[in-house]
């Protein structure tokens, strides 16, 4: 009796302390003093209970140790704020789990299983905040974490760009051709409405690529009228050097190369240009040749190396 006095004045004066560093034995199982939350003795009979941080409760008469707890020990995101078209790396690991799978978040990331550790890096194409949950599920019963990321439309770039003497739209490479990047694509052609007294401008920027292609517009039955092209570093600057300029009636293009091929429209690396295409005369508005209802053309890509 003198033995077990002394074990319910040692669990009391733990419990009293706030830190428990010592394991407690109790029906022959060894309980960790880290995981020891609360230590309960019944006057009256004695009994001692003990609960764990991670749920279990001991009582007089257990034989089953403590249950493996199913747990995400790692999920994040880095970085967790990109720019549209940036990608942002998740990583997640779990213990004591049977299968994960992997819930909304972007375009690329929901699967139904995925591995129980792991990383997986996504592209984000559009901007907007985006929530990426991990579920896993263990014997103890299921777990879940969530961490965000928010993709940022670009900061509009600050140039040395006169105002163009039209007014326009601009529109970034990857967007004009479904979401494929600059230099492809390798051959396509899309329907584009241009304004009638305006222009189109499509952006790209050349990175490192060292590549030669062209870029034409072909006339539709439904637009008639010539349409005057340029490759320029501002967006509706057709007053460029000829070999970066093209007046289209039913054929032609502007050639254009990274690679230093002498009879194009010779790019620099890294460096944002410009597609403008225009009715007019790329000066006065009311030079239009665009009489339809609806100023429409196609405009071509063909990058033969790609």
């Amino acid at each position: 009796m003198s033995s077990l006095k002394g074990i319910r004045w040692f669990l009391l004066t733990i419990s009293m302390s706030g830190a428990i560093y010592a394991d407690v034995i109790i029906d022959n199982q060894s309980i960790p003093g880290s995981e020891i939350q609360s230590i309960i003795l019944s006057p009256t009979s004695g009994d001692i209970f003990i609960t764990t941080t991670t749920g279990y409760v001991v009582t007089p008469g257990d034989t089953e140790p403590p249950p493996n707890v199913a747990a995400i020990t790692t999920f994040s995101a880095s970085p967790t704020v990109i720019t549209v078209d940036q990608s942002t790396t998740i990583t997640w690991a779990s213990t004591n789990t049977n299968t994960c799978k992997a819930i909304g978040g972007a375009v690329g990331w929901a699967a139904d299983p995925v591995a129980l550790t792991g990383s997986k890096s996504l592209v984000i194409s559009t901007a907007g905040t985006y929530q990426f949950t991990l579920e896993c599920v263990g014997d103890s019963g299921t777990v879940a974490k969530s961490v965000s990321v928010t993709a940022n439309v670009p900061t509009p770039k600050t140039n040395n760009c006169d105002t163009p003497s039209l007014n326009g739209t601009t529109v970034q490479w990857k967007t004009f051709w479904n979401n494929v990047p600059f230099p492809d694509p390798l051959y396509a052609n899309e329907f584009t409405e241009i304004p009638r007294n305006g222009y189109l401008a499509i952006e790209f920027n050349t990175a490192n690529y060292v590549d030669t292609g062209l870029l034409t517009t072909i006339e539709t039955t439904t637009t008639n009228g010539r349409r005057l092209g340029s490759i320029s570093q501002c967006p509706g600057d057709f007053d460029v050097a000829d070999e970066c300029k093209h007046i289209w009636g039913t054929g032609g293009e502007i050639f254009w190369s990274t690679a230093g091929y002498s009879k194009a429209c010779i790019l620099e690396p890294n460096k944002t240009y410009y597609f403008n295409v225009t009715f007019t005369d790329g000066v006065d508005p009311a030079s239009t040749e665009c009489t339809s209802s609806s100023c429409v053309t196609h405009i071509r890509a063909y990058n033969p190396s790609g």
